[in-house]
């Protein structure tokens, strides 16, 4: 039982559920309220939500698994789960519950995207894991592309955010767009990152990351574009933080995105062996908490 609960990764199940939560219960509830909106997701339909979105990243973790264990293996990343049957049993067992409970919300908000984007989410990270993660980018793009939706999908169940011309939901949709926009792009170097770490196995299973196209060291050049970008982005969010006086923000954002994104970059510069790609892949885990964080300093401080 234990190994099956290992297999879903609880860790960053909850880091899900606190960021829609947060994002939900404190900043578009509130927001709405102030601006006289009914929120279209009633409390247990927002709970039933999170638990959708936990669903559906806990069968791509498990079918993940299913596709890797000859990956893993060669990469020093042994899973103690042998029983594929059973395996591939929990996952159907999670993705059909998943699609139960999204038709559930659709209903209730009478909202059809909700009911699509379930099974297209579901297909996509089937093939993620069973072809579209040996073809480099693409591979990478998805990983980064799902974790940015994690936010990023609240603005189609709440719909109001983004039609409102009101102060208050403008500014709720910017904050909810840069977090997307951040989740993305920090997944998305730190798949590279890995992927320079898992170079040897990857050479021999065949696949096609971007290490093994252009060459580490050209690789190590496309990631310190996009960290750049992203000390940009994090620049005009700090921007907003000055806007309303949120120092903690500033001061946050300065010691614990900033200067470690800076850090990344001459780690990375520096880095030879498997575990130096493994300590900057960590790096880039820590500022991702990191930003979390200053994400609810920033609602904190705003939305009063």
């Amino acid at each position: 039982m234990m190994n099956y609960i290992k297999a879903i990764r609880p860790i960053n199940l909850f880091i899900i559920a606190v960021v829609q939560a947060y994002l939900i219960f404190y900043l578009i509830r509130p927001v709405l309220a102030l601006d006289g909106y009914m929120p279209r997701l009633s409390l247990i339909s927002s709970l039933l939500f999170i638990v959708t979105t936990l669903l559906i990243t806990a069968g791509g973790n498990i079918i993940n698994d299913y596709f890797d264990l000859e990956n893993d293996k060669l990469n020093g990343e042994e899973k103690s789960i042998s029983d594929l049957n059973s395996l591939k049993l929990f996952y159907n067992v999670l993705r059909i519950t998943g699609f139960g409970l999204a038709i559930y919300i659709a209903s209730t908000i009478q909202s059809m995207p909700l009911v699509l984007i379930y099974p297209l989410a579901v297909i996509v990270l089937y093939y993620y894991s069973k072809t579209l993660k040996k073809r480099g980018l693409i591979g990478n793009l998805v990983v980064a592309l799902f974790t940015a939706m994690v936010p990023a999908i609240l603005l189609i169940a709440e719909p109001q955010l983004l039609n409102s011309n009101n102060p208050n939901c403008q500014k709720a949709t910017l904050i909810i767009l840069i977090f997307s926009i951040f989740a993305f792009m920090i997944n998305f170097i730190r798949e590279i990152v890995k992927d320079i770490e898992d170079v040897d196995g990857d050479k021999t299973i065949n696949n096609k990351s971007l290490p093994i196209s252009i060459g580490i060291d050209r690789t190590k050049i496309f990631v310190y574009f996009h960290t750049v970008f992203m000390l940009i982005l994090i620049m005009v969010w700090t921007f907003i933080a000055i806007a309303y006086n949120d120092f903690r923000s500033i001061i946050f954002n300065m010691i614990f995105i900033i200067a470690p994104l800076t850090l990344s970059i001459l780690k990375l510069s520096k880095a030879k062996e498997k575990i130096d790609y493994h300590k900057v892949a960590t790096l880039y885990k820590w500022i991702m908490l990191a930003g979390m964080i200053s994400l609810i300093l920033l609602i904190n401080n705003i939305i009063k």
